[in-house]
């Protein structure tokens, strides 16, 4: 899997957004289908704010108007996350405007904190670490609607129908918790405690790092460990991770 998109309309067109790490590898590819629809398929320029919370709705309702999931006024286009989040999309001109206009009633923060709200969400992403390592079943796409089997053809579209159809997927994307004094990064090695022995776990998918030095990733890991399966960094060996419950079914009904 190249990446991960979220679609939406805009500017009389369409604009999707992912990882900023993938832009260099995953456009030239995406290229490649565009002759085939006459499409141009370019890199924006345009600033993204995230804005979450319990008042967020309100403060969206209050700036557009309407009440789709995207939302569009004279100087900004507003893509619906979950009941908490949204983020707006906005041409460099109008970002100062905007940001002012938000930050009345908001308090504006790094992207760090918007990670955390991904991670506990548990969806999915890709990093350059991560690039081509994992189809989308192993990172839960299935899960949250992320995958069409009803549409054309596209490159692993026969990976990606044999691992619903046969079963042959034997990973996914967890969080797990632990202690830590680095945040975890994409593409590091968590290792899985087998009897008395360590052996290879899984990957990072992007991780969060409290002050107290407590610590959330998403780690894509075998599907059938059991609940109480403890794992470990081997840079930091006596720190003790754990699975944490998923917010939705792994179970693929489509």
């Amino acid at each position: 899997m190249r990446t991960v998109i979220r679609i939406f309309h805009i500017d009389n067109g369409y604009g999707y957004l992912q990882r900023q790490t993938v832009m260099a590898t995953q456009i030239p590819e995406l290229k490649k289908y565009a002759v085939f629809s006459k499409t141009d398929i370019n890199q924006s320029t345009d600033v993204i704010f995230g804005l979450s919370g319990e008042q967020a709705q309100s403060a969206i309702d209050n700036y557009f108007t309407g009440s789709d999931d995207v939302r569009h006024n004279d100087t900004a286009t507003a893509v619906k996350v979950d009941n908490l989040r949204w983020f707006i999309i906005t041409p460099m001109e109008h970002a100062e405007a905007v940001a002012q206009h938000f930050a009345a009633n908001a308090t504006l923060t790094d992207t760090a904190l918007w990670n955390l709200y991904d991670i506990k969400a548990v969806l999915p992403r890709v990093e350059a670490a991560t690039e081509l390592e994992f189809i989308p079943q192993a990172m839960n796409l299935q899960a949250v609607n992320g995958i069409s089997f009803k549409k054309g053809c596209y490159t692993g579209q026969e990976t990606v129908a044999r691992a619903k159809y046969r079963g042959i997927n034997k990973r996914a994307m967890y969080i797990v918790s632990g202690e830590s004094t680095q945040c975890p990064q994409a593409g590091d090695a968590l290792e899985r405690s087998v009897g008395e022995n360590w052996r290879k776990g899984g990957t990072v998918i992007t991780g969060y790092q409290f002050n107290d030095q407590q610590a959330l990733a998403l780690v894509v890991l075998p599907n059938d460990l059991d609940d109480d399966a403890q794992f470990r960094f081997a840079s930091q060996p006596d720190a003790i991770w754990e699975k944490n419950p998923l917010p939705y079914a792994l179970d693929d009904d489509a």
